[in-house]
Protein backbone atom coordinates (compact mmCIF):
# COMPACT_ATOMS: atom_id res chain seq x y z
CA UNK A 1 0.00 0.00 0.00
CA UNK A 2 2.89 2.36 0.72
CA UNK A 3 4.34 1.76 -2.76
CA UNK A 4 0.93 2.28 -4.39
CA UNK A 5 0.60 5.57 -2.53
CA UNK A 6 4.03 6.62 -3.80
CA UNK A 7 3.01 5.68 -7.36
CA UNK A 8 -0.19 7.76 -7.10
CA UNK A 9 0.81 10.81 -5.04
CA UNK A 10 -2.38 12.74 -5.87
CA UNK A 11 -4.41 10.05 -4.10
CA UNK A 12 -5.05 9.62 -0.42
CA UNK A 13 -4.02 6.69 1.73
CA UNK A 14 -6.41 5.41 4.37
CA UNK A 15 -5.40 2.58 6.69
CA UNK A 16 -7.42 0.01 8.64
CA UNK A 17 -5.77 -0.72 11.99
CA UNK A 18 -7.71 -3.44 13.73
CA UNK A 19 -8.65 -7.10 13.76
CA UNK A 20 -8.08 -8.89 10.49
CA UNK A 21 -5.97 -8.09 7.46
CA UNK A 22 -8.52 -5.76 5.94
CA UNK A 23 -11.60 -3.70 6.65
CA UNK A 24 -14.77 -5.80 6.58
CA UNK A 25 -17.01 -4.86 3.66
CA UNK A 26 -20.32 -5.18 5.52
CA UNK A 27 -21.73 -2.66 7.96
CA UNK A 28 -23.03 -3.54 11.44
CA UNK A 29 -26.58 -2.44 10.63
CA UNK A 30 -26.79 -5.17 7.98
CA UNK A 31 -26.89 -7.75 10.80
CA UNK A 32 -23.65 -9.46 9.84
CA UNK A 33 -21.53 -11.24 12.46
CA UNK A 34 -19.36 -8.38 13.66
CA UNK A 35 -18.06 -9.85 16.94
CA UNK A 36 -14.42 -9.50 15.88
CA UNK A 37 -14.70 -5.95 14.61
CA UNK A 38 -14.99 -2.58 16.31
CA UNK A 39 -18.20 -1.18 14.85
CA UNK A 40 -17.23 2.46 15.48
CA UNK A 41 -13.96 2.01 13.57
CA UNK A 42 -15.81 0.29 10.70
CA UNK A 43 -18.40 3.04 10.50
CA UNK A 44 -15.62 5.65 10.41
CA UNK A 45 -13.89 3.94 7.48
CA UNK A 46 -17.12 3.23 5.62
CA UNK A 47 -18.20 6.87 5.95
CA UNK A 48 -15.02 8.01 4.19
CA UNK A 49 -15.31 5.36 1.48
CA UNK A 50 -18.99 6.14 0.81
CA UNK A 51 -18.30 9.88 0.77
CA UNK A 52 -15.59 9.31 -1.84
CA UNK A 53 -17.86 7.12 -3.98
CA UNK A 54 -20.71 9.64 -3.79
CA UNK A 55 -18.79 12.91 -4.15
CA UNK A 56 -15.27 12.09 -5.34
CA UNK A 57 -13.87 13.81 -2.24
CA UNK A 58 -10.78 11.96 -1.02
CA UNK A 59 -10.44 11.13 2.67
CA UNK A 60 -7.72 13.00 4.58
CA UNK A 61 -4.38 11.60 3.45
CA UNK A 62 -2.99 9.31 6.14
CA UNK A 63 -6.33 8.79 7.88
CA UNK A 64 -6.28 5.71 10.12
CA UNK A 65 -9.46 3.85 11.02
CA UNK A 66 -8.26 2.64 14.39
CA UNK A 67 -9.93 -0.05 16.41
CA UNK A 68 -10.67 1.45 19.82
CA UNK A 69 -12.02 -1.58 21.66
CA UNK A 70 -10.28 -4.82 22.50
CA UNK A 71 -11.83 -7.49 20.31
CA UNK A 72 -11.22 -11.24 20.45
CA UNK A 73 -11.31 -13.04 17.09
CA UNK A 74 -14.40 -15.27 16.72
CA UNK A 75 -12.31 -18.43 16.28
CA UNK A 76 -10.66 -17.82 19.66
CA UNK A 77 -14.06 -17.17 21.26
CA UNK A 78 -15.36 -20.49 19.94
CA UNK A 79 -12.30 -22.41 21.19
CA UNK A 80 -12.98 -21.55 24.82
Amino acid sequence: SQQMHEAFPAGAMMTWQGVGHLMKATLPEFGQDMQSYDNDALLDCHAHVLDYLKTGKLPPNGHVCRQTTKQVPVLLQQAS
